[in-house]
């Protein structure tokens, strides 16, 4: 019986996509290449032996429809060392679909020799990351459904010595999964809830959604993951400050953002910090008025800090300012005073400067008599404030800091 089987697994490596109703290894291996695909209807067992795929496009499709047990795709290496793939689908897809199954190794380190296809960079701020890339990859799609299901669980198995090849410097503890969305071509977008078990060499995500379900797959080390991308930095000219707004889409380690603004757009200092949410898989909006904005061209960026040091810049966004027509309202945030300076003729229409509190209560008034105003407000407690200029027929309100 076992060389009937032995044979069975031969003959099916001799076709590029075969269809058969169940299949068991019992020492064989089924050798993949150049772009094989097999599909299954039925099981899959194993007692030794399984698929081995040495290339990014093969795959096993496996019709395993709506079904929420456990599938254990049984893969192995080039090496013969057991890597399998297991996945259990979560209830409510339909039951016509398959799922999609590989993985693939490269002969060195350096995993942006040998991406996937669709997958552009393994970088991180721009910079190789290979260093704390699992020398694997792994395809793990829903194909076919006419509704798809969620994935209760989907665990990666790699072999120690892609974690510990020449090359690496992984904490193999911290090991997460990331995938690569082939649609905006990013690894940052969604990252699922994973664990690494060192011990037996798998990495393990749960309770991913259907749509989140997109191919490829990386294991790469959680001190240092595959790009955060800035969704947009902006800055917006108003009369009292300059308002710069910036989005992620999401962030893992992310420290802080350091709001920069130069004279020049290659010279940069430092003029607010942010602290970042740090861990989010959704998208997180920041804000920072600048107070005290430089009259005539300046430019803004963002340095983005993560949490081992390393970091990265957006792009820069250049602001002309007009000292005879600018409401400039300096310094905010503001501990005991604050300076409203206005053009010429709302000095000569007596224009009025109100503070509000966050409730709407009426809290400080000034009368502008000269060019620049100075409004005490120590008396007032921590928080944020509205300032209203009213001049003539006209009213500008500005967000004011109290420290």
């Amino acid at each position: 019986m076992k060389n009937f089987k032995l044979l069975l697994v031969f003959l099916m490596a001799c076709f590029t996509k075969t269809a058969i109703a169940q299949l068991h290894f019992d020492g064989g291996v089924l050798t993949m290449t150049g772009g094989s695909t097999l599909s299954v209807e039925g099981d899959i067992t194993r007692t030794t032996g399984g698929i081995a795929s040495d290339g990014s496009n093969n795959k096993l499709v496996w019709k395993i429809g709506n079904t929420t047990t456990a599938k254990v795709a049984p893969f192995i290496s080039a090496t013969g060392t057991y890597i399998p793939v297991t996945i259990q689908l979560a209830a409510g897809g339909s039951s016509d679909g398959s799922v999609e199954l590989n993985t693939y190794a490269g002969s060195t380190w350096n995993n942006d020799t040998y991406k996937p296809p669709t997958v552009t960079n393994v970088n991180h701020n721009g910079a190789n990351n290979s260093d704390k890339l699992v020398d694997r990859f792994w395809l793990a799609d829903l194909t076919g459904y006419a509704t798809k299901p969620g994935v209760a669980s989907l665990q990666f198995t790699y072999q120690q010595t892609e974690v510990d090849a020449v090359g690496n410097t992984i904490v193999e503890a911290a090991l997460i999964t990331q995938r690569w969305n082939n649609t905006t071509n990013k690894w940052d977008d969604y990252f699922p809830t994973s664990a690494a078990n060192a011990a037996a060499n798998t990495i393990t995500a749960t309770n991913i959604p259907a749509a989140q379900m997109k191919a490829w797959w990386a294991g790469v080390d959680g001190n240092r993951v595959l790009p955060v991308t800035l969704v947009y930095f902006k800055a917006t000219n108003r009369s009292a400050d300059v308002l710069a707004e910036w989005q992620t889409s999401s962030e893992i380690n992310t420290k802080n953002f350091e709001l920069q603004r130069g004279q020049n757009a290659n010279q940069f200092d430092g003029i607010a910090t942010v602290t970042a949410k740090g861990n989010s898989t959704t998208t997180s909006d920041y804000d920072y008025a600048d107070g005290n904005p430089l009259v005539g061209t300046s430019f803004y960026r963002l340095k983005i800090v993560d949490k081992d040091g390393s970091f990265t810049y957006s792009n820069v966004v250049p602001i002309t300012r007009n000292a005879a027509n600018t409401i400039v309202m300096y310094p905010n945030p503001s501990f005991d005073v604050v300076n409203v300076r206005v053009a010429q003729d709302m000095v000569t229409t007596n224009a009025l400067i109100q503070i509000y509190d966050t409730k709407g209560r009426l809290m400080k008034t000034a009368r502008v008599v000269n060019t620049i105003t100075s409004i005490p407000i120590a008396e007032l407690a921590s928080g944020q404030y509205l300032v209203r200029i009213i001049s003539g027929e006209t009213a500008e309100t500005f967000k004011l800091i109290k420290k």
